[in-house]
This record gives structure tokens, C-alpha cells and sequence, in this order.
């Protein structure tokens, strides 16, 4: 009886360890494999995209390579969710894994997203996404909603936006370049800081009312560099060679070098 009972015990133990792969520190971990064979967690079925339905913390332990360039690679459902891509690269690729060749070409049509919401702004809120690369993707890399945090980033060749994120939204440090639209689109009262904005097809950065623009480098975008609104103020940036102009609208809080000289619009 008792080496029964230690054997259930043990199987006990086994099948709790056996359950959805969670990182040592309760974060929920999203992979390749988990994302292709079996879903990565209660309510992510198999296939792309990842869905997160519940708020809390994930953790990207792999590239996620995507060979649909209409399938989202992580689509968000629920507010108040870090995503931390640990590094690692959300992009598409024809090819099949390790993913780590060259992304799908601008020329390929199709409408995947890196990072997506479910509904856009305000109904899903607070979702942060930091730490990685999303590159190639046939549409947007990240669209968040409102009161979003996207930072550490590295978001390139992807066939629309760059980033979209919606009111009261931060977004700062990342490398934001070759995008097909606009390299970060923002609502009113965000915040848009320390970013390298470069060779995007629109404007460099395009943003609503009352928001602060502060120590980016906007340069060679195929508009303007800057596309601010009302009551947006701009601080100690560098906004150079950009094709139609360097600044339209917002308040020139000093410090700025558009095209070379210190006097800006």
C-alpha cells in the first residue's frame, strides 16, 4: 500500500511539472513548439496565432518564425499583459526553421501583425511589449491600445506601421526602421522618447494632441519627420534629410537640429 501511494505521489508530482511550460518565476513561456503543436498555455490553441486571454506576464523562450503572411504571430485578447520577447525574434520568413535567415521581402502582400489586440483602443488596455525584434511582417509590427508601453525593441521591414499605440501611450529606446507606413503612430498624451526612427515609406513619427516628442533621431523617412498635433511639444531631437519636410504642427520646446541647423518650424 504504501509503494502505491508513493507511486501516485510520484505521477502526482510528474503531471503537475508536466503542465503548461511555466518559467521558474510564474511567467508564462511562448516557443515555437508550443505555438505549432500543442498551444502555449490555457486557451492558446495549436497553430498561430499565440492568443493571450489572460492579463500577466509571457516570455518569448525562441524565435517565432512565420511562413503565412496573413497569420498574426501573438494576438492579445486581454488588458494588463507584459509580453517580454526575452531577445529573441518575432519575424517572417518563407523559409522553415531556425528562422534565422533573411525576412520576407517588402514586395510580399499580406496582413500579419508581430503583436496585435484583439479590439483596438480603449477596450484593451495596459499591454506592454519589450525586448526583442519583430521583423517582416506583412502588416503592422506591434498595434496596441491605449496606456501601452513599447520599449527595447528592435521593428524593421515590416510591411505598414511600425508601431501603433493608442492614448496615453509610451513608447521609447527602440530601433525603428524600413517599415512600409509610418515608423510610430501614436494618440493624443503619449510620450515618444529616445527611439532611432529611420527610411520608414511615411512619416518618421505621427502623433496626436498634448503629447512630448523628446530625444529621438528621425532621419531619411519618405514624408515628414515629424507629424504632430495640437498642443504636442518637441524637445532635443535630430530630424534630418527626411523627404517632404522635417516638422508639420506642435510646439518647438528648443534644442532641436532639423536638417542640420538649430532653427526648426
Amino acid at each position: 500500500m504504501r509503494t502505491i501511494l508513493s507511486r501516485l505521489s510520484l505521477l502526482s508530482l510528474i503531471l503537475a511539472l508536466a503542465g503548461p511550460a511555466n518559467a521558474v518565476d510564474g511567467v508564462l513561456e511562448i516557443n515555437q513548439t508550443c505555438a505549432v503543436q500543442t498551444g502555449c498555455f490555457a486557451g492558446d490553441a495549436a497553430g498561430f496565432p499565440v492568443t493571450i486571454g489572460t492579463g500577466g506576464s509571457y516570455r518569448l523562450t525562441s524565435n517565432l518564425g512565420m511562413t503565412n503572411l496573413d497569420v498574426t504571430a501573438i494576438l492579445v485578447s486581454a488588458s494588463n499583459v507584459t509580453l517580454d520577447l526575452g531577445g529573441f525574434r518575432v519575424l517572417c520568413t518563407i523559409f522553415t526553421p531556425p528562422f534565422d535567415v533573411a525576412p520576407c521581402g517588402s514586395s510580399e502582400a499580406g496582413s500579419g501583425r508581430g503583436v496585435d489586440v484583439v479590439v483596438f483602443s480603449p477596450v484593451l488596455a495596459g499591454i506592454e511589449v519589450r525586448n526583442g525584434s519583430i521583423v517582416g511582417m506583412r502588416g503592422d509590427g506591434v498595434r496596441l491600445g491605449d496606456r501601452s508601453v513599447v520599449r527595447d525593441l528592435r521593428i524593421s521591414q515590416n510591411g505598414r506601421n511600425g508601431v501603433i499605440v493608442g492614448i496615453g501611450s509610451i513608447v521609447s529606446r527602440n530601433t525603428v526602421s524600413q517599415n512600409g507606413n509610418d515608423g510610430i503612430l501614436a494618440g493624443a498624451g503619449s510620450r515618444i522618447s529616445g527611439n532611432t526612427i529611420t527610411e520608414n515609406g511615411l512619416h518618421g513619427i505621427d502623433i496626436g494632441d498634448d503629447c512630448l516628442v523628446l530625444q529621438n533621431t528621425v532621419r531619411q523617412n519618405g514624408e515628414r519627420g515629424l507629424f504632430v498635433g495640437t498642443g504636442t511639444g518637441y524637445r532635443e531631437n535630430v530630424i534630418n534629410g527626411n523627404a517632404l519636410s522635417t516638422v508639420l504642427g506642435g510646439i518647438n520646446m528648443g534644442a532641436n537640429i532639423c536638417n542640420g541647423l538649430t532653427t526648426c518650424p
